[in-house]
């Protein structure tokens, strides 16, 4: 996010202001999914269930990496990476 919010120029059009807002959305993902981690775990009163729990937990987490791993090929992701030597997946 520092990087997309200082270096503007490195980007395509509107690419700074996408790659902010996809850092941000990571980090509001995390940041929410660790205290609702906490309360759950604290208030379980068997270890089947803090294990169920962290591990749904922890599956809600990797959900922006799913999606931004199947964006292979989407304009949005060919637009953020324009301008950079990333190679391409097909």
């Amino acid at each position: 996010m520092k990087f997309a919010n200082n270096e503007k120029l490195q980007f395509v059009k509107r690419g700074a202001a996408i790659a902010y807002t996809v850092g941000l959305i990571q980090v509001s993902m995390a940041l929410l999914c660790q205290g609702i981690n906490i309360y759950l775990l604290t208030y379980q009163h068997t270890v089947d269930h803090s294990i169920i729990h962290f591990v749904a937990l922890h599956v809600v987490m990797d959900i922006p990496n799913l999606y931004l791993e199947s964006l292979i090929g989407v304009k949005l992701k060919e637009e953020m990476f324009e301008n950079q030597h990333i190679p391409k997946f097909y």
